[in-house]
């Protein structure tokens, strides 16, 4: 009947004219007129089936708006649900036939089973389709639908229809009663900068410079410079004094070395030179110390003093020993103007730490300044180092030699000093 009545529609105005048009020819054998026309009628009728088919099979534009919609499949065949609708069901919440039965994407359940040709259908959409059409081209043979949900059997929220994890899984690791998905990673010291009072997983803290606040401003900064109390460098701009820099924020009393000393306490002077009251003839390895002569005699004739006597302690010869020897030569020797009196009672240049010079001491002199025709040095030169009760030793300036002599003996006498 459909097909009879497409034939009426499409080829009735053709077939009254091809009649027409032959009638001329087979009005003579009305029987070979009637096969003729039975055979065109024939081929007209498959021509027109399959235009027919071609049209219904043709596909055919539908929009979907966003909630609900009612269309119909034109197509001629079943087709499963499921896979019609594949390129879309993502966007699809639940489509239902006129009897209840439901196809619901998200839970791959597929109740309708298959679309019945000419038959209407309702449809949910979660969001809307342009343009969608129902085509064998389109329909997916092998379909697969992703559904996600947790995955992991162990944990409360397990979906036993879901087949790609969505990362829901309520599963607590570390056993600290917080599912993971709950869980904030994050500093958890108090005193941190970026410290988080929510967070339940120990994270990385980031502290301030030393000194300093979370928004780099100084904590201590007395004299408001806004530079911190801690890195505040002091010293002095004077650049004569030791402890002059040239980066001081922090200004403090400038600090100068001693006279003929550098800042780190080191002798700026040489052998031969008149300072600290006298003649450098002797310095320290170290160069901190030394010692100096008198420029000029203290006396052309004065003995050693107490003949006879051992004097207890004087016998040190060493360099800077001199000292000790003349306190104990006056300590035990109550007799007047013997050599190691009158060194000790000399106030000279300011001084008046003189002593009588040892026996070693005397030679360095010899050596270092006389050599050198440096002191105005003369003849014999008694020294502070005893060699027994009768004798004390004696510098020879004349030829250097060093002997001992009665200490009732009448000798020149130079008083030395330490600095």
């Amino acid at each position: 009947m459909k097909r009879c009545c497409l034939l009426i529609a499409f080829g009735c105005h053709f077939f009254a004219s091809v009649a027409q048009d032959i009638s001329q020819y087979y009005l003579a054998d009305s029987a070979e007129y009637i096969s003729t026309l039975e055979q065109l009628l024939s081929e007209q009728e498959t021509y027109f089936i399959s235009l027919i088919d071609s049209v219904a099979n043709s596909p055919i534009d539908i929009s979907l708006s966003e909630g609900w919609n009612n269309i119909g499949y034109p197509l001629k065949s079943p087709i499963n649900v499921a896979a019609a609708l594949y390129p879309i069901h993502q966007n699809i919440e639940v489509i239902k036939d006129n009897e209840g039965h439901v196809y619901i994407p998200q839970f791959a359940f597929n109740g309708i089973g298959d679309f019945t040709p000419g038959l209407g259908y309702q449809i949910k959409m979660n969001n809307a389709v342009a343009s969608f059409s129902f085509t064998t081209e389109n329909i997916a043979v092998n379909y697969l639908f992703e559904i996600e949900g947790c995955t992991e059997p162990t944990a409360p929220n397990y979906w036993p229809l879901a087949n790609k994890d969505d990362g829901s899984c309520l599963i607590d690791t570390d056993n600290d009663l917080i599912y993971d998905t709950d869980e904030i990673q994050g500093c958890q010291d108090g005193n941190a900068c970026n410290y988080d009072p929510l967070a339940t997983d120990a994270g990385e803290c980031l502290y301030p410079v030393p000194g300093y606040d979370c928004n780099d401003n100084c904590i201590n900064d007395s004299d408001g410079d806004l530079i911190c109390d801690e890195f505040e460098i002091e010293g002095c701009l004077d650049i004569n004094a030791c402890n002059y820099n040239e980066n001081t924020t922090e200004l403090i009393e400038c600090v100068y070395a001693e006279n003929y000393y550098d800042c780190d306490d080191i002798l700026t002077v040489e052998i031969g030179d008149e300072v600290f009251g006298g003649i450098v003839f002797y310095m320290s390895e170290d160069l901190k110390t030394g010692l100096v002569v008198s420029t000029n005699d203290q006396s052309n004739s004065a003995n050693w003093g107490c003949q006879g006597n051992l004097i207890d302690g004087a016998n040190n010869d060493q360099i800077g020993s001199g000292l000790q020897n003349t306190l104990n030569i006056i300590s035990d020797c109550s007799q007047n103007n013997i050599a190691a009196k009158i060194c000790s009672e000399l106030t000279r240049n300011g001084y008046d730490d003189w002593y009588l010079p040892s026996k070693g001491e005397l030679n360095l002199i010899y050596t270092n300044l006389h050599s050198q025709g440096l002191g105005n040095f003369s003849s014999i030169y008694w020294s502070s180092s005893q060699y027994s009760d009768f004798f004390a030793w004696i510098q020879n300036f004349n030829g250097g030699s060093q002997n001992y002599d009665g200490k009732y003996a009448n000798r020149q006498v130079r008083a030395v000093r330490s600095f």
